[in-house]
């Protein structure tokens, strides 16, 4: 009945009842299109605000040096969507009405330029702003009285993913100093594969190899060994023998022992680049020889089998140990500069470029010219591609 009695009888526009259905209209309309309450509301509270800041510029009331008026100069106050609400004047170089206005991605941004004020001016000096990895793992093992280790070996490997190539391990041993100082620490060793550009990279490794308490060994298994064996495989087996090149031990009659690399050689072979008898004259190298002394850090999930010492995995520790970092930085530019010999050799696949990986353009010449000696026969798509049918290189897959 009393519904009924509402809408039987007249309404005045301003009964509770109208005023609060015209207000939900209102509600729903504005929430409904584009435009939000807030959007609807906002410009005209700019417009008041800006009107109270124009009366006080007016007035002389704005925040001037030795209270003397600024020149004036008319400003626009507009939207987000680009319409105007408003005018306003503001100083010619103070601006100290317009900094009521700044938005907040602008104030944000000033903000980080303050933060990446200093790393801006390492950028413009030429050093580096990657910062060094410190040897947390490694310290603990050399200070825990209650095992033997003395010497900490960092292995990493490099060029597990790519189609063409060798995969490359190193292992890194720094020997501490003669006196009781602490470790000498090359900055910017890190991960190798945050060092982008090769020019630091190879700084990097030229200052490892240059420095006396270091002592590596860098193992290179060639292609015909990882489609025999398969890739994991052939890492394990380059990592075993960059850890035995390291301790001066020989695996076996099959292992050579080189003093810089070549892409002329053929088969699995162990690159010590320094007398392996001047590093260890610093120290018992009897004693080192003892599995108990050495432990190895290694980079990954896997630990080889029949490594020359104890040793543990580090799931990336290539960004978290220092001598893991160091092991990263010298396979990877061995690798590299492996690949710069090899496109001279096969100039057709431009492996200086891409260094053997899966590119779109590498794919497309080896479709034209066929896998080269060089190429991973068991590796998809080279498998599945028809090596016989090459114009240039005519190869069969290997057994």
């Amino acid at each position: 009945p009393r519904c009924n009695s509402l809408i039987n009888e007249p309404m005045s526009l301003f009964h509770p009842t109208a005023l609060i259905t015209f207000f939900y209209c209102f509600i729903i309309t504005y929430t409904t299109t584009n435009y939000s309450v807030q959007s609807f509301l906002l410009p005209i509270m700019k417009l008041r605000r800006s009107n109270r800041l124009l009366s006080k510029v007016n007035n002389g009331s704005g925040n001037t040096k030795n209270n003397m008026k600024p020149a004036i100069t008319n400003t626009t106050i507009t939207t987000r969507s680009g319409s105007s609400i408003g005018s306003f004047q503001k100083s010619g170089e103070k601006a100290t009405v317009c900094k009521k206005f700044i938005s907040s991605s602008k104030k944000k941004l000033l903000t980080t330029t303050k933060k990446t004020k200093g790393a801006v001016k390492l950028r413009e000096e030429g050093k580096t702003t990657i910062p060094t990895l410190p040897r947390i793992r490694e310290q603990v093992l050399l200070s825990n009285k209650k095992n033997s280790v003395e010497y900490v070996i960092g292995i990493d490997e490099a060029g597990r993913g790519p189609l063409a190539g060798p995969v490359v391990a190193a292992a890194v041993i720094q020997f501490p100093p003669p006196s009781n100082d602490k470790f000498p620490v090359i900055e910017g060793i890190t991960d190798s594969k945050k060092i982008t550009k090769e020019d630091q990279r190879q700084e990097l490794y030229n200052q490892l190899v240059a420095c006396p308490n270091i002592h590596f060994a860098v193992a290179i298994v060639d292609t015909v060994c990882i489609d025999k064996i398969n890739i994991l495989q052939a890492t394990m087996k380059a990592m075993r023998l960059a850890a035995c090149g390291v301790l001066g031990l020989k695996e076996g009659s099959s292992i050579r022992y080189e003093s810089d690399i070549s892409v002329d050689y053929t088969g699995c072979y162990v690159v010590v680049p320094k007398d392996i008898n001047d590093c260890f004259s610093i120290c018992n190298r009897a004693r080192m020889m003892t599995k108990d002394v050495t432990y190895a850090l290694i980079d990954g999930n896997r630990l080889p089998s029949d490594l020359p010492c104890l040793g543990e995995t580090m799931v990336k520790g290539d960004g978290k140990e220092y001598i893991i970092a160091a092991a990263s930085i010298l396979a990877k530019v061995t690798r590299d500069n492996l690949m710069r010999g090899y496109d001279k050799k096969y100039p057709e696949f431009l492996l200086q470029q891409h260094k053997g990986y899966g590119t779109a353009k590498h794919m497309a010449l080896v479709q034209k010219y066929g896998p080269s000696p060089i190429h991973r026969l068991t590796f998809a798509p080279i498998k599945h591609m028809d090596a016989s049918s090459s114009t240039k290189y005519r190869r069969t897959k290997r057994a």
